[in-house]
C-alpha cells in the first residue's frame, strides 16, 4: 500500500510570505495547492506554542494539535492509497484555537466551525443520537439542530487533554471574545432569519457539551 510520505519527492515550492507553507505543483498561490507544515511536540517553547526561525518573532499556537494527531482517521483516497485526516472533534478544536489566533485577520475559522457544528449529527452519528445519546437528544427537545453542536462539544471534551480543555473553556467564557466569535459565526448563517441568535444557540449548545453543563 502506498503511503503519503512516499510522495515527498514530488515538486514543492516554498512560499515567499509564510514560513510554514509550500505549494504543490506551482509556486504561484493562484495555481499551486498550498500545504502548511506545522511542527509541534517536544520543540514547543513556550508550552503549546512554536516560534518560527530564524528570528522567532512569529509565535503560533499549536493547542489541540496533539489531540488532532491522536484521533486521526485513515481515509482511502483511491485503492491502495490512504491519507490520515483529522477527525471532526479534532478539527473543531483546531478551528477554535485558529480563530483565537487570527480572528483579527479573517472570520473563516469561525465560519468553518459553524459548518462542523451544524453538520455533526449527520456525520455518522444518527445511531448514537437515537441510541446511547438519547438523553442528550431529550435535553434539547429532539431538535437535531441543537443536538449537533451539543454532541460535537461532548466529543471534543472526550479527546481534549486537561490543559486544552481548560483553554477552550476559558475562550468560551470570555464575553468579549464570545461576542466577536458570534458575529463571525453569524456570517455563515446569514440566510437564517436571525443569524446572531442562531449563532448564539450553536455556541451555547457546543459549550454545554464541552463543559457538561445542563440548562
Amino acid at each position: 500500500m502506498r503511503k503519503f510520505g512516499e510522495f515527498v519527492d514530488v515538486a514543492f515550492d516554498a512560499s515567499d510570505k509564510a514560513a510554514q507553507r509550500v505549494y504543490y505543483g506551482a509556486k504561484d498561490s493562484t495555481k499551486g495547492y498550498p500545504v502548511d507544515i506545522i511542527p509541534f511536540g517536544g520543540l514547543e517553547a513556550p508550552r503549546l506554542s512554536i516560534a518560527w526561525p530564524p528570528d522567532k518573532k512569529v509565535i503560533m499556537n499549536v493547542m489541540g494539535y496533539a489531540e488532532a494527531l491522536e484521533t486521526l482517521l485513515s481515509v482511502e483516497i483511491e485503492p491502495g492509497f490512504s491519507v490520515p485526516i483529522a477527525s471532526l472533534p479534532g478539527l473543531a478544536l483546531l478551528k477554535l484555537f485558529a480563530w483565537q489566533d487570527r480572528h483579527n485577520e479573517t472570520p473563516k475559522d469561525a465560519q468553518d466551525f459553524v459548518i462542523l457544528c451544524r453538520g455533526y449529527h449527520a456525520a455518522g452519528n444518527h445511531d448514537r443520537i437515537y441510541g446511547e445519546e438519547i438523553a442528550l437528544l431529550e435535553a434539547v427537545d429532539f431538535d437535531l439542530d441543537l443536538i449537533s453542536p451539543r454532541l460535537l462539544g461532548k466529543d471534543v471534551r472526550r479527546i481534549a487533554s486537561v490543559g486544552t480543555l481548560e483553554q477552550a473553556t476559558a475562550l468560551l467564557s470570555d464575553q468579549g471574545r464570545i461576542a466577536r466569535l458570534v458575529t463571525h459565526m453569524a456570517a455563515e448563517l446569514r440566510a437564517t432569519e436571525d443569524s446572531i441568535t442562531a449563532a448564539e444557540q450553536l455556541l451555547e449548545q457546543f459549550r454545554a457539551g464541552l463543559t457538561q453543563e445542563t440548562f
